[in-house]
């Protein structure tokens, strides 16, 4: 992610750019993640966001990474992006503290 400078620069602390890293290595390893910059560079870009919007815990947020991932950047089947998208939509809505966002709803 040290390549993606440019989004981060002025944004977050350099540990905070460290934790985000370590995810985004850790996602990258993957045989299925595809390897293109714009994959990358979109999944440093997404990482950031969700650190941003709130999603600072570990695992939840490598969770919505992973997912991400698969759903977008992988080289997986139809029914693996179908299914990655579901559980990321489903993730996402219940924001970052994991409570369905309910803004909007007309309950």
């Amino acid at each position: 992610m040290l390549r993606y400078h440019h989004l981060t620069d002025g944004i977050l602390r350099p540990e905070e750019v460290k934790f985000l890293q370590v995810i985004f290595a850790t996602i990258t390893a993957e045989p299925w993640f595809d390897l293109t910059d714009y994959s990358r560079e979109s999944l440093a870009a997404r990482l950031i966001r969700l650190y941003q919007n709130g999603f600072t815990d570990a695992e939840r947020l490598q969770e919505l990474g992973f997912l991400t991932a698969q759903a977008h950047f992988g080289r997986n089947t139809p029914d693996e992006k179908r299914r990655a998208l579901e559980r990321l939509y489903d993730l996402e809505g219940r924001g970052a503290n994991g409570s369905h966002d309910t803004r909007g709803s007309n309950d």
